[in-house]
């Protein structure tokens, strides 16, 4: 049998009302077709990847029309009105379920909106992009940039969750609860810590590509389901790996406050971002498990090297560093 053709059938008979993974991709989905043509997407992704991606109905039909009105040109006038007016229905259908399809998506309390999926899914990218840079050319403006997109998509991914600012006990306890507000505050200090430092792009790095991976997971299968089909395996990976990739993001956080103790050191005015570090890591090892695995895994590693490398008389200014910064970060 043709596997066209049986995939045809196939989802003919495929009962999309009681599919919840269909409802969950349609609703997750951003598309300018009609609901058939998204069930065509879904269907060869998760399904029977030989059925083939046609035209969606209003297309077709206004392909139609348009096809009849170029056979038909010599005819009278009022054929033509006809003809036209016919476009404009089929127009006003397809647009009308493209409208109900962005009300659904825009309701539902599960996904983001549109909108704001499409905002911060640019953000993290452009994150990505101008970290990358940095590590090419050095330059402070592409580091301050990096910052700045992060900053701005953590902003907007904390209000997604929390809901528009309210003054009141509750709603601000809600905010220091979520890990974008600690990573509003990292951004914060980092732009302030001079100089620039490559570390510091690491962990902002890791979240935006955890983020970007999903959101595009989302927005990609209706928007190029082609371009999608070849990252997809790469997505997947990364997401797989979200959990070493957060672990690396807290270690890194760590050695950073070392990293700005010693440039306060060297630039005084540093000093002014090293306790705003201390309250954002003990939001981190309060709230994040990560971030308690990445001190168990930093202490069991530095001991070892301490007890077998460290001159005796260097030791007790380990220790008291140690437990300097402990005490601030874990309070």
């Amino acid at each position: 049998m043709d596997p066209l053709k049986a995939a045809e059938e196939q989802f003919e008979r495929h009962d999309f009302d009681t599919d919840e993974r269909w409802k969950e991709f349609r609703d997750n989905a951003v598309t300018t077709g009609s609901e058939e043509h998204l069930k065509r997407v879904y269907f060869r992704r998760y399904v029977n990847h030989e059925l083939p991606l046609k035209r969606s109905q209003s297309t077709q039909d206004n392909k139609d029309d348009l096809t009849t009105r170029s056979s038909n040109s010599t005819q009278p006038s009022s054929s033509v009105s006809s003809l036209n007016w016919r476009s404009v229905v089929n127009y006003a259908q397809s647009f009308y379920r493209v409208f109900v399809q962005h009300l659904r998506r825009s309701t539902n309390s599960i996904s983001l909106p549109r909108a704001i999926s499409t905002i911060l899914c640019s953000f993290q990218l452009l994150t990505i992009w101008k970290a990358l840079l940095f590590l090419l050319d050095q330059s402070k403006k592409n580091f301050l940039a990096a910052f700045q997109f992060a900053l701005f998509a953590n902003i907007f991914s904390l209000l997604h969750i929390v809901g528009v600012p309210q003054m009141n006990r509750q709603w601000f306890q809600s905010l220091v609860y979520q890990e974008d507000f600690a990573f509003i505050l990292y951004c914060f200090v980092q732009r302030s810590v001079m100089p620039p430092s490559t570390v510091s792009l690491i962990p902002i790095g890791c979240r935006s590509m955890i983020s970007a991976s999903e959101l595009l997971s989302t927005l990609l299968p209706s928007i190029s389901p082609t371009l999608y089909y070849s990252l997809s395996d790469l997505f997947q990976f990364i997401l797989r790996s979200r959990d070493t990739v957060y672990l690396l993001s807290a270690i890194t956080e760590i050695i950073l406050f070392p990293i700005i103790l010693f440039r306060s050191i060297q630039a005084p005015q540093n000093l002014f971002s090293l306790f705003p570090y201390s309250f954002f890591l003990r939001l981190r090892f309060n709230f994040s498990s990560h971030a308690q695995l990445a001190w168990r895994i930093v202490n069991s590693r530095l001991e070892p090297l301490v007890q077998n490398y460290m001159p005796l008389s260097w030791r007790p200014y380990y220790y008291r560093l140690k437990n300097f910064i402990r005490g601030l970060s874990r309070l």
